[in-house]
């Protein structure tokens, strides 16, 4: 099936589908990492020599007794001593690690200030996708993957991240309710709120959230991208009260959240496109998806 790069989460109702079939995910995860900031503790991977750096496609790990698959991007100025970010990135319905690396256009904007990894989902209905549903393997894949990286390079453990597009959005959103003892901030794009499905939602630690909706998205509701934001705006204690975000002021963050845990919204009129001011840009409120995330997640220190 020939990857859907306009709609990126599939066809046959595939967001929908995934967003019913999702139950209450395990908790757990490495205590005293993310969360809600910190000092800049270094993980265990500083001071390591040898580690392979650039973009590293292919790579495997074991999950569950399973084979797992995604692509390591290392800056290629990257020296072992310097704590850097780690933003996961998860790609939507029927695309791949690889393809949400060359689309997304993330790297460029940080400057390499990150290590990002983009993990590759197994077939579900006959495209790859994420398994949100209770103790999922791409959870414990999730975990897997920040463990192997932080053991093996120099990560800020108060600066991991996560973003995603469509049920890649999905999959943040759960991850940022689910595993905020181990994430700074999340960014979903296009997706559906924890609650979705109407599972119970008990978060373990809270997270920083950018949550951007395309306002014509004809494929993940527009609400439900509302739903997305006025989740985080509870969960992180702000008021109603909004003021233009200075990155990029098409984007707002409300007011009186609690300290160092912002919300920023941000509508767009890319329909269901990763916006990038490219494809999906006709004339309406245009948005650059990449560099409103790296200005977000660049601003945890």
């Amino acid at each position: 099936m020939t990857p859907d790069v306009s709609g990126y989460c599939g066809a046959d109702g595939v967001c929908a589908a995934a967003a019913q079939s999702c139950g209450q995910v395990s908790t757990g995860g490495q205590a005293g990492t993310g969360g809600q900031g910190g000092s800049g503790d270094a993980a265990a991977g500083c001071g390591k020599a040898g580690a392979a750096t650039g973009l590293q496609t292919g790579q495997t790990i074991t999950v569950a007794g399973q084979t797992r698959t995604y692509v390591l991007s290392v800056p290629t100025g990257y020296t072992g001593t310097t704590p850097l970010a780690l933003v996961l990135v998860w790609h939507g319905a029927n695309l791949s690690g690889s393809l949400a690396q060359s689309l997304f256009n993330l790297e460029s904007k940080s400057n390499g200030a990150a290590i990002f990894v983009y993990p590759d989902g197994l077939p579900i209905g006959g495209m790859t996708n994420w398994d949100l549903s209770s103790g999922s393997a791409d959870f414990q894949f999730f975990k897997d993957l920040v463990t192997y990286v932080t053991s093996n390079y120099c990560v800020d453990s108060n600066r991991i991240f996560s973003t995603g597009h469509s049920t890649g959005a999905m999959m943040t959103n759960d991850l940022g309710c689910y595993y905020g003892d181990m994430l700074r901030a999340v960014a979903p794009v296009s997706g559906m709120p924890p609650a979705t499905g109407g599972r119970t939602t008990t978060c373990v630690g809270k997270v920083a959230a950018l949550i951007a909706h395309g306002e014509n998205d004809t494929m993940v509701p527009f609400s439900q991208g509302q739903a997305t934001r006025d989740f985080f705006v509870s969960q992180n204690g702000c008021s109603t009260q909004t003021a233009p975000w200075a990155p990029d002021t098409i984007c707002v963050e409300y007011q009186g959240c609690q300290p160092d845990l912002p919300v920023v919204w941000c509508v767009h009129d890319e329909g269901h496109s990763w916006p990038n001011l490219t494809w999906g840009c006709d004339g309406g409120i245009c948005f650059d998806g990449g560099s409103a995330i790296w200005a977000f997640f660049s601003s945890f220190h």
